[in-house]
């Protein structure tokens, strides 16, 4: 029992879980909160006049038509670079929307230094941190 557990666990931090995920779930997923629910703290401590540039790690689909996190991040002023370790949601993000969206694995990111004023994570640190609970 104890392995199969941790086959589960790790099985959230791999590509093919996420490509698999996306590919059956057709409808957008969030974990908790969209930008409705944290403008407020965002924008108080991130205010857009001085915030150009922010990573979205592992954005899944939030920034799909129903829940519209980067989109509604960029009508507010902040610029949204996306990324996620799915290939398969990326391909679904860039036809839907007009953010950017980078193929990219999250433990393994090959910005320069200082390319982003702040990150946002939403649930990509719940998908890593299993394998080590």
């Amino acid at each position: 029992m104890e392995d199969h557990q941790k086959l589960h666990k790790y099985e959230y931090s791999t590509r093919q879980f996420w490509n698999n995920r996306f590919t059956e779930h057709k409808g957008a997923f969030d974990w908790y909160v969209g930008w409705k629910e944290m403008s407020k703290i965002i924008s108080e401590h991130f205010p857009a006049e001085e915030t150009s540039n922010v990573l979205m790690v592992g954005c899944g689909n939030s920034s799909n038509t129903q829940l519209e996190l980067s989109e509604s991040m960029s009508k507010n002023k902040y610029y949204v670079h996306n990324i996620d370790i799915s290939n398969v949601v990326l391909e679904l993000m860039h036809s839907q929307t007009k953010q950017d969206y980078t193929l990219m694995d999250a433990t393994n990111m090959n910005f320069k230094d200082r390319s982003f004023d702040f990150l946002l994570d939403k649930g990509t640190f719940d998908a890593l941190v299993v394998n080590f609970i």
